[in-house]
């Protein structure tokens, strides 16, 4: 499956080097015809066979979490099917590799980021999407809710420590509608 489109392939790589592989009568490919190519969805489903080979042995990725990312490891992931995909492109016309590496230097470094990621070096931030827009859930000891306490009301904040929170209150019971035991 591709995360990238041809026209990721077109804002990455240098389209005059990529047109030229489109067309089997050896002219160069427009943009459109580019687009519609059949050979450049044939490489961007193979990089995206790759990309998966790397990631699923290793564990730490599922496909649906690759497709749920998003921003920069989103980017990334396009990034690095672009780069495999430009790179299939060249070798399905016979392209040497000194030549592939030269004009595709991201192809070198896909190749690396994958590694890192089977090896978990590298890592996809794929909580982001899930956890976006919501709440945390924080816990905080007592010493952290009364340093909080402090900071919002001051010195008002001492009038009562509940007993529950392993300090004991400091005030005699009842006084200023503290109800604790005064333990």
């Amino acid at each position: 499956m591709p995360w990238a489109t041809p026209q990721n392939m077109l804002d990455r790589v240098d389209n005059r080097w990529l047109c030229r592989f489109v067309k089997d009568d050896g002219t160069m490919a427009t943009p459109l015809e580019f687009q519609a190519s059949q050979r450049v969805s044939c490489c961007l489903t193979d990089a995206g066979g790759v990309i998966l080979a790397y990631t699923l042995p290793a564990r730490r990725y599922t496909k649906d979490d690759l497709n749920a990312l998003t921003g920069d490891s989103l980017s990334l992931l396009v990034r690095m099917n672009a780069d495999l995909a430009s790179a299939f492109l060249a070798q399905s016309r016979q392209v040497p590799q000194e030549e592939i590496a030269r004009t595709v230097p991201g192809y070198g470094l896909a190749l690396k980021l994958l590694e890192m990621l089977n090896d978990g070096t590298l890592i996809f931030d794929k909580d982001a999407a899930a956890f976006a827009g919501l709440p945390t859930n924080q816990s905080y000891c007592a010493s952290t809710v009364v340093t909080y306490a402090r900071r919002y009301f001051g010195d008002a904040a001492d009038t009562c420590r509940q007993p529950w929170w392993g300090i004991p209150c400091s005030q005699p019971p009842g006084r200023m509608g503290c109800g604790c035991t005064g333990a």
